[in-house]
This record gives C-alpha cells, structure tokens and sequence, in this order.
C-alpha cells in the first residue's frame, strides 16, 4: 500500500514537470507571431539609422567596426526574420525553437545598443566638448586687445558689465524719479 502511494507520488510530481513544460511551450509558441512581428518592427527602424551613422562615421574618419557589428547583427536578423515568416500553421511544432531564436537575437541587439553604442556616444561627447573647449581658447587668444570683444568674452564667462548708455531710457527714468519723489 504504502509502495503505491510512493509510486503514484512520485509519478504525479513527474506528470506535473511534464505538464509544466508543455504550458510553457504552448505559450512560447503562442507568442512566436507577436514576436516575430516587434522583431520586424525594431529591423526595420533601425536599418535606416546604421546608414546614416555608417555614412557619417566615413565623413567624419571615425571607426565604423561599431557600425559594422550593428550592420551585420541587423543582416542576421534580417535572415531569421525571413525565414521565420514564411513558417506556415504546419509548423507550429518549431514556433517555441524559433521564438527562443528571435527573443536571443533581440537581446543581442539591445545589449548592441544600450552598452556599446552608449559608450561610443559618451567618448563622441566627450571628444566634442574638448574641441568646443579649444575652439574657446583660441578665441580668447585672437580677441584679447581688442576693447570691443574683450567685454564680449568676458560675458562668456561670466556676468556682463552694466552698459554706459542705454538708449532711450534715461528720460523715462528721470521721469518715473521724479513721479516717485512727489507721490
């Protein structure tokens, strides 16, 4: 009595894993559609931005190996799209395979974008900031000596100084003294 009641435990936490992993399956294979159409979505938006990044990357003689891994990540994604959208009904078997695939390829893109194309736009930044920096300095060199540009410089910096004349407001001051004077 007490080897069945083992038996039929034991059985039931195997058919309970077994039923466990079919839900799971059917889920994954549930979602396969959705995925593979936010798969799409995602492949095309960012096509056309590797381009132009890829062109102004040429134009401004910076390192496209960034770019290209970004380019081929999308290009193998491309491919998996295609053949998973020809997938008909009949193969509803291989939905959860080809789910897991597309879900591991739109991880590896994120990962792709959020971490090295992030520390790429922080070093461009950066290297920005320097030359607006220098172009500063060369400035204040070429203007020192000139009286005129000296106050604009300063102003860069800091607050500019109170103007000599302002015109058309010395009589309405004047005015406006006096009005507050007799009241």
């Amino acid at each position: 009595m007490a080897e069945n009641l083992f038996i039929g435990g034991a059985v039931g936490a195997v058919m309970q894993e077994v039923l466990k992993t079919a839900i799971e399956t059917i889920d994954k294979g549930r979602d396969f559609r959705p995925t593979l159409e936010n798969n799409i979505d995602i492949l095309e938006a960012l096509s056309p931005l590797v381009e132009d990044i890829k062109q102004y990357s040429k134009v401004l003689d910076r390192s496209t190996s960034q770019v290209e891994k970004l380019e081929n990540e999308i290009q193998v994604g491309k491919e998996l799209v295609k053949k998973c959208s020809k997938f008909g009904w009949w193969r509803f078997l291989s939905f959860p395979y080809y789910r897991d695939k597309l879900h591991a390829r739109d991880s590896k893109l994120v990962r792709l974008l959020s971490v090295d194309m992030q520390g790429q736009m922080v070093r461009d930044t950066m290297e920005i900031l320097v030359k607006v920096r220098e172009i500063l300095e060369i400035l204040c060199r070429e203007c020192v000596g000139f009286g005129k540009h000296e106050k604009l410089l300063r102003g860069l910096s800091g607050v500019p100084e109170k103007p000599e004349f302002i015109v058309g407001l010395d009589e309405n001051f004047k005015k406006l003294k006096i009005l507050c004077c007799c009241c």
